[in-house]
């Protein structure tokens, strides 16, 4: 059969996958497993002939699942894997901030989904890129402004997404200055 496939569903969606058999005398018989375990001929995860049926797809439908053909002269196996792309739920929504000049700064947007939804952020509408040596982007969707200026005083905006759907936040960030003027020392002697 064929090397390993992978397929990505949306959660909530009917979907038929066919197992492409070698052909072979006598012809195979064809089955469906998970997990070692073949998949029933019935419920919402079912096979029907050489078609595996998920009716509707849920999170917990992802995996790997093996076509088996079987006959006299042998077995052969096609793997593929599923992912059930799930739409993004907030866990830490962007906030508005007050942060601090002359330090580093957070903003946060954590939404979980399946796969890992990709974030992208924006500062006053313009995408801020991996390669802006003032920010760092966190894989678990954080923004860090490595060293806070006054002018960092913007609308920030994120987008966490997977191809089930998409989540949007925006925090306003405002500045607080360091205080300015000459310091002096009071002596007591």
């Amino acid at each position: 059969m064929l090397p390993k496939m992978s397929r990505v569903f949306t959660a909530g969606t009917v979907q038929r996958v066919t197992c492409q058999p070698p052909r072979g005398k006598p012809d195979p018989t064809v089955w469906w497993e998970r997990e070692g375990q073949m998949v029933p001929t019935e419920g919402r995860v079912y096979q029907e002939g050489q078609d595996l049926v998920l009716s509707p797809t849920e999170e917990g439908d992802s995996g790997v699942y093996t076509c088996v053909a079987h006959n006299k002269a042998g077995r052969r196996t096609q793997e593929v894997t599923f992912t059930v792309a799930t739409a993004p739920v907030w866990v830490s929504k962007p906030l508005d901030s007050s942060l601090e000049e002359g330090k580093p700064g957070y903003l946060h947007c954590y939404a979980k989904a399946s796969p890992q939804p990709e974030v992208s952020w924006y500062r006053s509408g313009m995408e801020i890129t991996p390669e802006d040596s003032r920010f760092k982007l966190f894989p678990n969707g954080t923004l860090r402004i490595n060293n806070v200026e006054v002018y960092d005083a913007h609308m920030y905006g994120c987008d966490t997404r997977t191809i089930s759907g998409r989540l949007s936040g925006h925090a306003r960030v405002t500045v607080l200055g360091m205080l300015q003027g000459n310091r002096s020392a009071d002596h007591y002697d």
